[in-house]
């Protein structure tokens, strides 16, 4: 399957078009959400500049947090080097794995709570009014969130980068196979060539479902995020906090124990007999099978959060600066 034809068969798929649309938009420099003290638009600070000494105070104690951390586990490197590098590997493994659900909570309630303000301020319903629309203006806090919050940028490019790292070599050795692969397909002992090629094959698409459970996570919890304050226009911030996360991992939660319980179900009843047979393209067969229903799972989702979002805020595409 070419680039074009995958072109094609992502744009099929909602959560794919939104994700693009939350980067790619003419919405950041919308002018009339306030800015950071920084300098850089962002929502979620919108009201910080209100008390400079305790913004001041705040950034001090973060900032000399994290060099006291930095300073203790470069002492643990030291006196345990073994141990502390097991225990970082593992984090960063977990971290890498579950990115997707972070990152999906924090912009779940750090949205919310940027409308949440700016519905206290009494400037949400002026702003629905400006020439963005409905659609835009939410779009534009969701843009700014994901693109100036600096932990969503770290959990962003993360686990992007070590899913591009590890796919590389995978295509790199399927490539390698398929052009060599009339040396060991008709040979006496093929094994080797089809064992290889089984492996490269499965983590590659486990490494396409890994990203792609970050990506529909990531905008089902946007989706969250613009939806709870049309559910709760009364609640105080720290509150819209709560009930953000509680829908979220809900949802998050519900998604992994039906995904979680088939999967086992399958491992125990398939995989592992087809494994002990030598039987690959079974295998193969049903890890492509389990990435297809993910996707198509998560998807369901996404529309039906979609479409409570256009019945509920009047979403209008052509009014904005996204497409979907």
């Amino acid at each position: 399957m070419n680039l074009s034809k995958l072109s094609k068969l992502s744009n099929l798929l909602l959560s794919w078009r939104l994700w693009r649309a939350t980067f790619h938009n003419s919405l950041y420099n919308f002018p009339l959400l306030l800015a950071s003290p920084d300098g850089k638009h962002s929502p979620e600070r919108s009201d910080a500049g209100a008390d400079g000494g305790d913004l001041r105070a705040k950034l001090f104690i973060r900032r000399l947090s994290s060099v006291m951390l930095g300073i203790v586990m470069v002492y643990l490197l030291i006196v345990q080097p073994g141990f502390i590098s097991l225990i970082l590997f593992i984090v960063f493994i977990m971290l890498v794995l579950f990115a997707g659900t972070v990152s999906a909570w924090l912009a779940t309630q750090r949205i919310a709570g940027a409308i949440f303000r700016e519905q206290e301020k009494g400037r949400y319903e002026m702003l629905l009014l400006t020439p963005p629309g409905v659609l835009g203006v939410h779009w534009a806090i969701v843009t700014r969130l994901l693109r100036d919050d600096r932990l969503l940028r770290w959990l962003r490019w993360l686990p992007s980068g070590f899913y591009i790292f590890v796919a590389f070599p995978l295509i790199g050795l399927l490539v390698a196979l398929v052009l060599t692969s009339f040396l060991w397909l008709f040979s006496e002992n093929n094994t080797l060539g089809v064992t290889a090629f089984f492996q490269a094959s499965t983590g590659l698409v486990l490494i396409v479902m890994c990203y792609s459970d970050y990506v529909q996570s990531v905008m089902i919890g946007i989706l969250v995020g613009i939806l709870l304050p049309t559910y709760a226009r009364r609640q105080a911030e720290n509150a819209a906090y709560a009930v953000a996360s509680a829908a979220f991992f809900s949802m998050q939660m519900c998604f992994y124990l039906v995904y979680g319980m088939g999967g086992l179900a399958l491992i125990m009843e398939v995989v592992r007999p087809a494994l002990r047979e030598a039987r690959y393209a079974i295998v193969l067969g049903v890890v492509i099978a389990s990435l297809v229903f993910m996707v198509l799972l998560r998807e369901v989702v996404v529309r039906w959060l979609w479409r409570m979002a256009e019945q509920r805020l009047y979403f209008d595409s052509n009014d904005s600066g996204i497409r979907v």
